[in-house]
């Protein structure tokens, strides 16, 4: 490979016989390729030098003048020598140019091993590129390909090929350096260090000779080809003259080596270190690519070609924020972030953008995000800078924004001790992680990498979410090993082919259809397929404040953000179908907007499962990506009636009509300063919106939005964030950028104007001064009749402005205003308008009036005192409850973080699989158990001293409770994510035993079955067992049979209880460990049971011998290992059915109040009711008495009468308690939409399952009456 002036990427080539010219190679995506020349012999070498482009081919050696201006086919060239030798073994020539301008070309041994009388082989020749002589620079070097003259003392390094015949590891390939001409390397006479040749080694000239040393021996048979050295800046400074050698890969090895890309470093004592550098062409012994040659771009990238792929590999060096895309980041610094901006600076692909608050900078992260599409960052100090990000993180959380705070942390050692560190927040993650998805804090180097990469994930995966990164300022300081970052794929939210075929069939069926798109729309890229999908159907598309843009607000399908407005709301109601796409439903301020239910059955499109049906019943839910939902909907519809002509009209007439009647209630002057904005800004300028009594009035509704990312506003309804946002906008888009505001809000982060100053920000500042909250001031008039605490007094923002080096000016009409946005969109940095609203015609406010109500102070203190009774009262009464288990700050997180396990990771996978599926797609699983690998709950039935966590038996249960809310939650909680013990009768094995059986299975190598129930019954297993083993010798011979067993046709051993005394009862039964591959083991059945997709087997033991060493425990004491563990497993078998019988419950809480029959909610009903009371009384004394079990047996007390309660009190009480909802749900309980039948069937085998009722209700009667039961 080689390059020319104007970048054009030259190619040559061994077997094709052609050289390649690619102009714009490192610039476009998609460059053309020029052949120059074909059927040359082995145009391997191709040089560049002043600006003529030279070419090797075996004896020639070819010369195109002026190849910049000649890329062409055919191009025409003069030969400069035909006289180098011609053999074809090893008779390609490679071409580079040294620092004394003169052409170096490798003759290569035409042979394996030989002595040619040609000097020129085995040889390095330098020569005169004006007439083709040549002299010999190095001697004895076999095959060279690679060769670079090191930047600092032009010495020349060279790679050798070792001859082949002698081994797998012998010869090496050679690194050699040469301080100057005449050195003579070895070959054929020794190689390596001292390795002497069989055939030359005591050769009569070998004596001739003085050898030069390798500086480095590379592994045999690697072949080590085209080689430079990096002398840029885009790799960090540990390459900075590192060698980088192309590894061809062998071809006569045993085993395949190189296929990849090494390089050598040279440490501080000077000695050659070696390293792989770009791995993966091999995998196994399968190569699908070979490395041959290297080259440093221009940008300080490295160009990697591939002659086996036919393809050239661009390997660029950047920072992790510069892979994701993030152009700007906003920090203040500070000691404990200094190493972060450092590099940030050094590496030069991401600027700075310094704020004056960490608030105004998360704000303005958000605006960033929103304005482009791209990861917002904050960079912030810890303590209490970073505890000033939370307000920007909240906002960013409630708009669904991905924003990253990366913040820093006192050093580790210091960390967590109390000995006041110089900000230490040791709170500092919990704090975060109340406004974030995901928050990291790495406490090595080596777990940077990871931490990052996980934040990000899970920022990226489903709805927007903000994150944070804490990075303790020692391991900012820190040499961590470079990584590659990139977003999760989208694809894993693709929608389901029946939900899409389901949609499809609505959407034909309907034909009074409207849409809702919300800001997920926005936030998928789906603005284009939303509007095709609306032109397909001629239907209406209303917006949610967040959701604009989506489609221009000028075009004539759509009505905008009026969704909560009277009087489009009544225009809409013929409607039979809605089609909701990426919204929450926002219910307002007071709750105002929850009554207003979308029109006909809804179809709810979102990528967040806990939003479908949340505050809107959803008819058909498709938990996707809504892009990707769009455009399968898009396909699936043609040849469909388009909307009723007659229903369109309806709407927009009413659109027109409350945009009049809302223009009207502006009064005289404000619709004339929204049209000056309006026609002087360009359509894809960005409208940023404080709260404000302007943004209320018409910048959230009436102000015309024509594309997406132009309409920004705090979502969460925060006073203040506006102009910061405004801020990250124009850094993110560099366009106009025009953000109104209301005073009060000004004044949170008014410093931000130096920033918008610094950077000559093209941002327009509209401050709509009325001298106070406004908004606040008129809700006050109207609730209570009197105004306070909301006049600020007059400030004159303009001369504020100008102080900060931003012009500004105040103005007092209309015509002042429209002048003053004239002169600020002329400017090239930022501007400043002061409205004095006090000189302009009044207007109506546009928020939602409460009845005047005077408000009785003493009544306040009076709810007040009430209030606080009440809380206290229900402490107490959940203490009573408790049975003094107060639960600990650790029990209350490791339950929360099930609890979002659950509801954010499996719910909105289960949704895509069968109702009855038992497994995760593996990907899926294994993603998952990393997660709870982290959360430190893997293997949690794992005794600690074999790797599983020290979790109490309470917690396991609170943990079991959670684990179970979900469609399999019964007999897949989590589908098996938490990991699991196994078969837990082996922690009772013997040393040996473990080897071969338990340590394998905890590291899933192997499966175990547990064979206990028989056909002659399985209630008292310990004298129904008819299973024998009999001794013979050093062997049990065991014959019978086993029934419902689970998983023993997928086993790899089992348990098997067998009869070994006769006269014992069950102190005659011995447990034996069997591998199913046995002879006499046979799976005589499948048995399929209420779960349709689960079933047992039936197992029969023929003569199947089991050596004495299989026993698990002592002769005859076999029963006892399995009643120990039964006993106690109990207890979280109870807790599965309190968890599934608590989400059973809370569906129905949900559903009966939106569910209407005979004209009023199911709620009213009398016999809904009691139901609803009667669930809420089985689950409470079920859990009461699960923990009371729990408990006991966590304190050493005998607890097998209060398991068998658990388990009795549990599965009845759950099955009681599903059996209810399905009642309540009607035909939808029984369908396999909702998870109520598969409950249904499973609770009812929860009876039978770990000892029926009877056989609980035996136990417990046993424990009460003891020796006088008979």
């Amino acid at each position: 490979m080689a390059l020319t002036e104007n970048g054009t990427l030259i190619l040559g080539t061994r077997r094709a016989g052609n050289v390649y010219a690619i102009p714009d190679a490192l610039t476009d995506p998609d460059p053309e390729v020029i052949t120059l020349l074909e059927d040359l012999r082995m145009p391997s070498g191709v040089a560049v030098h002043n600006g003529d482009l030279y070419i090797g081919a075996v004896d020639r050696i070819l010369k195109v003048t002026a190849i910049d201006t000649q890329l062409k086919p055919n191009v025409p060239y003069q030969v400069i020598t035909d006289q180098l030798p011609g053999e074809s073994h090893h008779g390609w020539k490679y071409l580079k140019f040294g620092p004394d301008n003169a052409l170096y070309v490798p003759v290569g041994a035409p042979c394996n091993i030989c002595l040619s009388p040609d000097p020129r082989f085995a040889s390095l020749l330098k020569m005169n590129p004006a007439n083709g002589e040549t002299t010999i620079y190095a001697h004895g070097i076999r095959n060279t390909v690679g060769f670079a003259w090191h930047p600092e003392d032009d010495s020349l390094w060279i790679s050798d090929n070792g001859r082949d015949m002698m081994g797998d590891d012998v010869p090496p390939e050679e690194l050699n350096i040469a301080t100057g001409p005449g050195q003579h390397f070895g070959y054929p006479f020794i190689h390596g260090d001292d390795i002497a040749d069989p055939e030359f080694g005591d050769h009569k000239d070998r004596a001739a000779h003085v050898f030069t040393a390798p500086a480095l021996n590379i592994q045999a048979h690697s072949a080590a080809l085209g080689i430079t050295f990096y002398n840029d800046t885009q790799f960090p400074q540990d390459y900075k003259n590192a060698v980088f050698i192309a590894e061809h890969g062998s071809w006569n090895r045993t085993e395949k080596v190189g296929y990849q890309v090494s390089v050598v470093l040279k440490k501080a004592d000077g000695v050659l270190s070696y390293q792989p550098f770009v791995t993966g062409w091999l995998k196994g012994q399968e190569n699908w690519g070979r490395p041959n040659d290297v080259l440093v771009a221009p940008d300080g990238s490295l160009l990697i070609s591939d002659d086996q792929g036919g393809l050239v590999y661009r390997v660029r060096y950047t920072d992790g924020l510069a892979q994701l895309g993030v152009e700007h980041v906003f920090a203040i610094v500070s000691i404990h972030n200094m190493p972060i901006l450092d590099a940030i600076n050094r590496l030069g692909k991401t600027r700075i953008i310094d704020v004056r608050h960490e608030q105004a900078g998360t704000h303005a992260a958000d605006g960033y995000a929103r304005a482009s599409g791209k990861l917002g960052v904050m960079i912030a100090s810890t303590g209490p800078g970073t505890s000033n990000t939370v307000t920007g993180l909240y906002e960013a959380q409630y708009g669904s924004s991905r924003v990253l705070v990366i913040t820093g942390q006192a050093e580790t050692g210091f960390y967590g001790k109390g000995l006041a560190y110089v900000h230490e927040a040791e709170n500092q993650v919990p704090m975060l992680a109340s406004v974030c998805r995901r928050v990291e804090s790495p406490r090595h180097v080596s777990q940077l990498a990871s931490a990052f990469a996980q934040v990000i994930d899970d920022m990226f995966t489903g709805r927007p979410a903000p994150g944070a990164l804490e990075i303790p300022i020692d391991l900012q300081y820190a040499t961590a090993e470079a990584a590659t970052f990139s977003f999760p794929e989208q694809s894993r939210f693709e929608p389901d082919e029946q939900l899409i075929d389901q949609a499809v069939a609505k959407i034909k069926q309907s034909s009074r259809r409207i849409i809702v798109a919300g800001g997920g729309v926005i936030a998928a890229g789906a603005s284009e397929a939303l509007q095709k999908l609306a032109r397909k159907l001629d239907c209406p598309i209303l917006t949610t404040v967040d959701g604009r843009g989506v489609i221009a607000e000028d075009d004539p399908l759509c009505v905008g953000n009026y969704y909560n407005s009277a009087g489009i709301y009544n225009a809409i109601q013929g409607a039979d179908l809605t089609i909701a796409i990426g919204t929450k439903f926002a219910v307002g301020v007071d709750g105002q907007f929850q009554a207003q239910t979308p029109p006909g059955e809804m179809i709810q499109i979102d990528i967040d499962g806990n939003m479908i049906g949340r505050t809107h019943r959803a008819h058909l839910g498709i938990l996707a990506d809504a892009n990707l939902a769009l455009t399968a909907l898009n396909a699936g519809l043609d040849d469909l009636l388009p909307n009723d002509g007659q229903f369109n009209q309806t709407i927009w007439e009413a659109r027109d009509g409350v945009r009049g009647a809302m223009r009207k209630r502006l009064g005289e002057d404000w619709p004339q300063v929204m049209d000056a904005i309006r026609a002087k800004l360009p359509r894809d300028s960005v409208f940023v919106r404080d709260q404000t009594i302007s943004a209320y009035n018409w910048g959230n509704q009436q102000f015309p939005i024509y594309e997406p990312r132009t309409s920004i506003n705090p979502t969460s309804g925060a006073i203040g964030p506006g102009f910061p946002m405004s801020v990250g906008a124009a850094v993110a888009t560099g366009r106009k950028t025009v953000v109104i505001h209301g005073d009060g809000g000004f004044m949170f982060h008014a410093t931000e104007l130096a920033t918008a100053a610094q950077y000559q920000l093209p941002l327009i500042v509209c401050v709509f001064n009325d001298s106070g909250y406004g908004v606040l001031r008129w809700l006050q008039d109207n609730r209570f009749g009197r105004i306070n605490e909301t006049d600020l007094g007059k400030v004159a923002f303009a001369q504020m402005a100008q102080s900060m080096g931003v012009p500004g000016e105040r103005v007092a009409s209309v015509e002042e205003f429209s002048n003053a946005f004239d002169s600020a969109m002329a400017a090239s940095g930022p501007y400043l308008i002061d409205v004095d609203m006090e000189h302009f015609a009044p207007m109506e406010i546009s928020v939602m009036p409460k009845q005047k109500k005077e408000v009785d102070l003493r009544e306040v203190t009076t709810m007040s005192e009430k209030l606080a009774g009440s809380i206290f009262v229900r402490v107490e009464i959940t203490t009573a409850y408790l049975m003094n288990l107060n639960l600990t700050p650790e029990q209350d997180l490791i339950i929360g973080m099930v609890r979002k396990f659950v509801r954010e990771e499996i719910i909105p996978l289960e949704m895509h699989l069968d109702p009855d599926a038992d497994e995760l797609a593996p990907d899926d699983k294994a993603r998952l158990i990393e997660k709870t690998k982290e959360m430190g709950l893997y293997g949690l039935d794992i005794p600690p001293a074999y790797g599983g966590p020290e979790i109490d038996l309470v917690t396991r249960t609170l943990i079991a409770v959670e684990m179970s809310q979900h469609r399999a939650g019964l007999y897949a909680p989590c589908y098996g994510t938490f990991g699991g013990a196994g078969l837990a009768q082996l922690f009772e094995a013997t040393e040996d035993q473990k080897e071969r059986y338990l340590y394998p299975t905890l590291r899933g190598e192997k499966r175990g079955f547990f064979g206990l129930s028989e056909p002659s019954g399985g209630s008292d297993p310990a004298r129904a067992i008819q299973t024998k083993a009999v001794q013979d010798g050093e062997d049990w011979v065991i014959n019978g049979g086993k029934l419902w067993i689970s998983g023993a046709d997928r086993a790899d051993f089992g348990l098997v209880f067998a009869r070994t005394d006769s006269d014992q009862g069950r102190n005659g039964v011995t447990c034996f460990i069997v591998d199913t591959d046995t002879p006499g083991f046979h799976v005589r059945r499948i048995v399929h049971t209420l779960r349709s997709a689960h079933y047992a087997t039936e197992l029969q033991f023929e003569d199947m011998r089991v050596p004495a060493s299989n026993i698990l425990g002592k002769l005859n004491r076999g029963f006892a290992i399995a009643n120990d563990r039964l006993t106690r497993q109990r207890i979280p078998y109870a807790a599965g059915c309190i968890g599934v019988a608590i989400k059973a419950q809370e569906m129905a809480l949900e559903y009966v109040p939106q569910r209407e029959t005979f004209g009023a909610p199911l709620s009213s009903r009398q016999a809904i009711q009691w139901m609803l009371v009667d669930n809420d009384i089985d689950i409470k004394q079920s859990l009461w008495l699960t923990l009371e079990a729990a408990n006991k047996a966590e304190q050493g007390e005998v607890f097998r009468k209060e398991a068998a309660i658990a388990k009795l009190v549990a599965t009845e009480a759950g099955g009681r308690v599903v059996d209810r909802c399905m009642q309540m749900f009607g035909g939808l309980g029984v369908a396999k939409d909702l998870p109520f039948e598969r409950w249904f069937r499973e609770m009812r085998i929860r009876r039978i399952g770990e000892g029926p009722s009877e056989v609980q209700r035996h136990v417990i009667a046993r424990e009460l009456l003891g020796a006088s039961l008979r």
